[in-house]
């Protein structure tokens, strides 16, 4: 038995007629070759980075010491 069909990203009014639920997609990466998967990897990193507040600061702290050192 089925639970849950996908009909992906997009508000077409078909979705409306076939669900009897409706769920918000946040986030949609999609990568077709080796420079997407690099740009996909940098995003993650990038979002790990501003949700945690020690390697915020840490980064922080190495991008001073590099622009000090300049």
């Amino acid at each position: 038995r089925l639970k849950v069909f996908d009909f992906t990203y997009g508000s077409e009014p078909y979705k409306l007629s076939w669900s009897n639920q409706k769920t918000d997609l946040y986030e949609f990466l999609k990568f077709n070759n080796f420079r997407g998967l690099v740009y996909y990897l940098l995003q993650k990193v990038i979002l790990l980075i501003k949700s945690n507040n020690f390697l915020k600061k840490y980064i922080g702290y190495l991008y001073n010491q590099y622009k000090n050192f300049s």
